[in-house]
């Protein structure tokens, strides 16, 4: 095994030890000294990777905006999806991602600082640019028109990610289902058929999992 091997094997074997301890004992209680303990690693080498438990969260989250940009990249090189299929698509992604279900569970927006401010601008200024691609490809293709493909991207990336969060918010699973008519109701209104009662329906099921 290479350095670059050991490494990542090292800093996944952290990562993986403090998040089961962050789940039984909850983020608050769990000490750094518990994450040595349970990984069976010295304390050189645990500071060697991570400076503190804060900094095993932000670690994860620079992890899961790579997986992000790489899954939306692949997303709209895919000619064999309409634009619609495309957003449908980002938003069970968003549902179904590991990495993000942890990061929910474990409130990491109020546990790190700026986390709030750093991913309203990674929405606004890396994952939206993406998201009006896909509008765009659906104007091109003839599926609807629309004008302002940017403006509702940026607001389609804010509603998916901050706006249904339901921990960030403290909502009811009712509240969240009816955020989601309201969003179908403003894209019907507004002659944008990218989001249809029926994927609604489906969005409202992979919501559901944060309730149980």
């Amino acid at each position: 095994m290479n350095r670059e091997e050991k490494t990542r094997n090292t800093k996944e074997r952290i990562i993986k030890g403090a998040f089961s301890l962050f789940a039984t004992k909850g983020y608050e209680a769990t000490t750094t000294q518990d994450i040595i303990d349970i990984t069976q690693l010295s304390r050189g080498a645990m500071y060697h990777h991570f400076k503190s438990k804060q900094d095993i969260l932000e670690s994860v989250t620079k992890e899961a905006q790579l997986q992000i940009n790489a899954f939306l990249e692949e997303l709209v090189a895919d000619g064999s999806l309409t634009s619609k299929e495309k957003i449908s698509k980002i938003i069970e992604y968003n549902a179904n991602n590991d990495i993000q279900k942890q990061l929910i569970h474990y409130n990491w927006m109020e546990k790190i600082p700026f986390a709030l401010l750093d991913e309203i601008r990674s929405l606004n200024d890396i994952i939206a640019p993406y998201i009006s691609q896909i509008i765009e490809q659906g104007v091109e293709n003839n599926e609807y028109q629309c004008d302002y493909p940017q403006e509702l991207a940026e607001i389609l990336a804010l509603c998916i990610d901050i706006w249904l969060d339901p921990v960030l918010f403290k909502r009811r699973y009712d509240e969240v289902c009816s955020r989601l008519d309201f969003l179908l109701f403003m894209l019907e209104r507004i002659n944008m058929p990218i989001i249809d009662s029926e994927d609604i329906e489906r969005i409202k099921g992979l919501y559901k999992q944060f309730f149980k």
